[in-house]
C-alpha cells in the first residue's frame, strides 16, 4: 500500500469560461487524473472544488474553499492542472500562504519547498511583460504611430454587444435548471440562489448565487422568446396528444403540473397562444 495515497485530499480544478464545450472534456481529463493518482491505499477524496476562470480574474474564490476545506479536514490539496497556474502570481501567493500541504499531478517537483521559487519566477515574469509592453509602446509613439483603436466609439459599442451576447448565452444555458428547480416549489430568487448553490452551480463568473443574479437571469428569459418556446413546445405537444386542443386547456394542463411560464409564473390563454404562434418557425 503505497503511504502517500493514504489520508484524506480535495481536488483543486480549473476551467475557461471562455471555452466551455472544451472545457468538460479538460475536466473529465482532470478528474480522471487525480482518479488515477488516488487509485490504491486507503484514501479519501472529501471535496472537489471548480474554478471558473476568466482572461482577467486574479480572485480564486474556489481555491480559497478549497484551501479552508483542506484546513478544516486535515486533508492534502490534489492540483490537476499546475504548470499554468504556477505562472499566476495570485495563485502561487494565496497557495503559499496557506500552510497546506499539496501535490501537482503534472508537476511533481512543485512543493511547498520549491514553491517560493515559483512565486519569485512569476513575479519576474510579469515585470518583464510589463516593461515590454511600455517600450513597445514607446516605441511606437516615437514613430509618430497614433496609439488606440480608430473607432473608440465603435469599439465600446462593440464590446458592449458582445458582453450582452454573453449574457444572453449564459442565461439560455442555466435557465433549463432555473425552471426545474422552479418545479420543485422553489418560486422565489432566493430560494433558486440555494439550490443552484447547493448543486454547486457557479454563476457566469464562477461565483455563488444570490437573489440579484437569479432576478437577472429570469428577466432575461423575456428575451430568450425562441429559445423557451422551443424548450416547452415538446410538453405542449404532448397534452396536445392527450385531447386539451384549446390555450386554456393546456394551460391549465401546464399548471397543474407546475411548469412555470417564462416569467416563473402561471400559464394562461394568452401565453400559450404566444408559443404555438411560434412552433411554425420551431419545428419543420
Amino acid at each position: 500500500m503505497n503511504a502517500q495515497h493514504r489520508g484524506k485530499f480535495v481536488a483543486y480544478y480549473r476551467a475557461s469560461a471562455h471555452s466551455q464545450g472544451r472545457s468538460g472534456l479538460r475536466l473529465d481529463a482532470q478528474r480522471k487524473a487525480v482518479a488515477d493518482y488516488l487509485n490504491g491505499g486507503a484514501w479519501e477524496l472529501v471535496g472537489e472544488f471548480t474554478e471558473i476562470e476568466s482572461g482577467k480574474q486574479s480572485q480564486r474564490p474556489e481555491l480559497v474553499k478549497a484551501l479552508a476545506a483542506c484546513r478544516k479536514l486535515r486533508a492534502r490539496l490534489v492540483i490537476a492542472k499546475f504548470n499554468r497556474l504556477s505562472r499566476s502570481l495570485a495563485f502561487i501567493t494565496r497557495l503559499m500562504h496557506s500552510d497546506v500541504d499539496f501535490i501537482a499531478l503534472d508537476n511533481p517537483h512543485a512543493n511547498r519547498l520549491t514553491i517560493h521559487s515559483l512565486a519569485t519566477i512569476a513575479q519576474h515574469g510579469r515585470e518583464m511583460i510589463s516593461e515590454r509592453t511600455k517600450a513597445g509602446l514607446a516605441a511606437a509613439k516615437a514613430t509618430g504611430k497614433k496609439l488606440g483603436t480608430r473607432d473608440p466609439k465603435g469599439a465600446v459599442e462593440r464590446m458592449a454587444k458582445a458582453r450582452e451576447a454573453k449574457a444572453e448565452q449564459f442565461a439560455a444555458s442555466v435557465l433549463p435548471m432555473i425552471r426545474a428547480i422552479e418545479a420543485l416549489g422553489f418560486t422565489s430568487n432566493a430560494a433558486i440562489a440555494a439550490e443552484l448553490n447547493a448543486r454547486n452551480v457557479p454563476t457566469a463568473r464562477g461565483k455563488e448565487w444570490t437573489h440579484v443574479q437569479v432576478g437577472q437571469v429570469r428577466s432575461r428569459s423575456l428575451g430568450l422568446g425562441p429559445q423557451f418556446a422551443a424548450s416547452v413546445l415538446p410538453m405542449i405537444r404532448a397534452i396536445e396528444a392527450l385531447g386539451f386542443t384549446s390555450n386554456a386547456a393546456i394551460a391549465a394542463q401546464l399548471n397543474a403540473r407546475n411548469v412555470p411560464t417564462a416569467r416563473g409564473k402561471e400559464w394562461t390563454h394568452v401565453q400559450i397562444g404566444r408559443v404555438r404562434s411560434r412552433s411554425s418557425g420551431l419545428l419543420p
